[in-house]
C-alpha cells in the first residue's frame, strides 16, 4: 500500500446561442471541479469544491464542498465516509447537507 497526493480539476462550458438556441430558452452554462486527494497506505481522504453558474432567464448559481474519507482494512474491502454541503440560489434549494457512510466490497 503506497501514499500519494492527487488532484482533479474540471471546467466545462455551454453557450446554446452559439450553436443555434435550440431549447425554448438558452442560457449559458459553466461548471467548475477541484479535488485533492491524499492516500497513505491504508487511508484516504479529498476535499473537493464545484461550483456550477446558469446565466440567462432564471439566473442562478450553486456551490458543493465535500470532505470525503476512505479506510481499507482487507484487500476487497472499503469502508467509507463523507460530508457534504451544497448552497443554491434557487428557492427552495438553498442549504443541503449530507452525511454519507458506507462500504464496499469487491467480488472476484
Amino acid at each position: 500500500m503506497g501514499m500519494g497526493l492527487n488532484f482533479t480539476l474540471s471546467y466545462s462550458t455551454n453557450d446554446p446561442e452559439a450553436a443555434g438556441g435550440v431549447g425554448p430558452a438558452p442560457s449559458k452554462q459553466s461548471l467548475t471541479y477541484f479535488k485533492v486527494g491524499w492516500k497513505k497506505g491504508k487511508n484516504a481522504v479529498a476535499l473537493s469544491l464545484g461550483e456550477a453558474k446558469n446565466q440567462g432567464p432564471g439566473t442562478s448559481e450553486a456551490t458543493a464542498t465535500a470532505l470525503s474519507y476512505v479506510y481499507k482494512p482487507a484487500k476487497n474491502v472499503e469502508l467509507y465516509a463523507a460530508y457534504r454541503q451544497q448552497d443554491s440560489d434557487v428557492s427552495g434549494l438553498s442549504k443541503v447537507s449530507a452525511l454519507h457512510l458506507g462500504s464496499r466490497i469487491k467480488w472476484k
